[in-house]
C-alpha cells in the first residue's frame, strides 16, 4: 500500500487509505437511510418512495497515478440496474472522522462496460464537500460529481429525485457571464466597444481579448448588480499589494485568464509572492479561465494591428503585427482553486525578463497546460456550445 492524500479537519495529510469492509457499508447507510435490505445496492425509502442505492468505497486509484486520484470501481452488472429510475451510483469516503457521500451522474457509466469500470474523484472534491456541506462540478470527463457530507446526503437526494440541480453561489455570476459571450470576437470589434467605453487599460492594449474580457465581466456586473454581493471586480490597480482581479464575500481572491488552446505553453499567473500571500492569507485563489482557438492577424492580412495602429496614433502601422490576434473562438469556461495543499502541483516558474530600465521584473508563477486540465484544480467546467 502506499500513502496517498487523506481529508481531515480540512487539512490533507499523506496516510493509507482506510478500508471499509463491505459488511460494514450497509451499517453506515443505516445512519442516514431507511434500509430494507440485505445486500447492494440496497433499496433505502427517501420521502416516502424507494430509491436504489449502488454503493461501493472511494479510494485511491492506484500507483502510478497522483495520490489525489481517487475512484469507486463498478460492479459487473450495474450498468443495467442503474438504469432503472431513482437509482444512484455513490461512493463512501472514510478517513478517521471525515465521511461524504460521492454521487456520480448515472448517465455516464450506464452505457460502459462495468467489468473494469471506474468512477473518479479528487481530493479537492472531498474537502470542499467538507467545509461546505454540498460540493458539484462537471469534470474535464464530463462527468458531474456530486460530494456531500453526512448531514446534507438526504437533502441532496430528495433535490436529485425532484430533478432539482445544485450550484456553487460562488460559481452562478460565472456560469451566467459565460452564457452572456457570443462564442466568437473579432478584435476590430472589441476594439471598438472598449473605445466606446473609454476602457484605457484594454484599449490600448495589444493582447487585447484578455483585457476585452476583464471589460464585460465588469460591465455585466454592473448591469446585474446583485452579483456583486457574491463577487466584486477590482481589476489590476496599480499599488494593490495583492494585485487580483476579483475579491469574493467568502473572503478570497480570484483572477480573469484567457488561454489560446494554440499555443504549447500555460498560463501566466500573478508575482509569485503576491499569489503565496494571498493563499496565506485567505486560504485559497480562484483562476477564472477562459480557453479559445485563436485567429492570428497575420494570416488576415494584418487588418486589426493595422486598424489598431491608426487609431492610437502610432507612427509604425505594423506595430505588434506578427504576435496581434484577428479573433477568437471560445471554447471552455474553467474554474481552478488552488491553495496550500495543491499549488506545489499548479505552479510553475514564469520567466518575466527584464523590465525597459534593465531591471529584472518581478518572478510569476505560470499555471501549466497540463494542469488547466486536471481534475484536482478543478471547480466548474463549461463548454460554449456551437452555434
Amino acid at each position: 500500500m502506499k500513502k496517498v492524500e487523506q481529508v481531515i479537519n480540512g487539512l490533507v495529510i499523506e496516510d493509507y487509505d482506510e478500508r471499509i469492509p463491505p459488511k460494514d457499508i450497509r451499517n453506515i447507510l443505516l445512519k442516514n437511510f431507511s434500509i430494507s435490505t440485505k445486500q447492494n445496492p440496497f433499496v433505502a425509502t427517501l420521502g416516502g418512495s424507494q430509491i436504489n442505492l449502488f454503493v461501493k468505497q472511494v479510494t485511491y486509484l492506484g500507483h502510478p497515478h497522483p495520490t489525489y486520484k481517487k475512484r469507486i470501481q463498478i460492479s459487473l452488472g450495474w450498468n443495467e440496474k442503474l438504469r432503472e429510475p431513482k437509482s444512484f451510483l455513490i461512493g463512501l469516503y472514510k478517513y478517521r472522522t471525515t465521511l461524504v457521500y460521492v454521487v456520480f451522474d448515472t448517465a455516464n457509466f450506464i452505457e460502459r462496460r462495468t467489468n473494469n469500470s471506474s468512477a473518479h474523484v479528487s481530493t479537492l472534491d472531498i474537502r470542499n464537500a467538507c467545509h461546505d456541506g454540498v460540493f458539484d462540478k462537471v469534470d474535464n470527463q464530463g462527468n458531474k460529481i456530486t460530494v456531500a457530507t453526512q448531514s446534507r446526503i438526504v437533502g441532496l437526494l430528495e433535490k436529485l429525485v425532484r430533478g432539482e440541480t445544485t450550484t456553487p453561489p460562488n460559481v452562478i455570476p460565472f456560469r451566467n457571464f459565460k452564457s452572456s459571450l457570443g462564442r466568437e470576437h473579432h478584435g476590430i470589434t472589441c476594439y471598438q466597444e472598449m473605445m466606446s467605453a473609454n476602457f484605457k487599460r484594454g484599449m490600448n492594449q495589444a493582447e487585447w481579448f484578455g483585457w476585452y474580457i476583464e471589460f464585460r465581466f465588469k460591465n455585466y456586473l454592473d448591469e446585474y448588480p446583485n452579483f456583486k454581493r457574491v463577487c466584486e471586480y477590482q481589476g489590476h490597480r496599480g499599488g494593490l499589494e495583492l494585485d487580483f482581479d476579483l475579491v469574493f464575500s467568502d473572503g478570497f481572491l480570484g483572477d480573469l485568464k484567457s488561454h489560446s488552446l494554440n499555443k504549447g505553453g500555460g498560463v501566466p499567473g500573478n508575482d509569485k509572492s503576491s499569489t503565496e500571500l494571498a493563499i496565506k492569507r485567505h486560504g485559497k485563489l480562484w483562476y477564472v479561465i477562459i480557453s479559445h482557438d485563436t485567429v492570428m492577424d497575420k494570416d488576415c492580412g494584418y487588418e486589426v494591428t493595422k486598424w489598431w495602429n491608426d487609431k492610437l496614433g502610432k507612427p509604425n502601422n505594423m506595430s505588434y503585427a506578427r504576435r496581434m490576434k484577428n479573433s477568437v473562438i471560445l471554447a471552455r469556461l474553467q474554474i481552478l482553486e488552488v491553495d496550500k495543499f495543491n499549488a506545489p502541483q499548479l505552479f510553475s516558474d514564469f520567466n518575466q525578463g527584464r523590465q525597459p530600465s534593465g531591471e529584472p521584473r518581478k518572478p510569476k508563477y505560470k499555471i501549466s497546460k497540463t494542469s488547466i486540465s486536471n481534475n484536482n484544480f478543478l471547480v466548474y467546467n463549461s463548454v460554449f456550445d456551437e452555434k
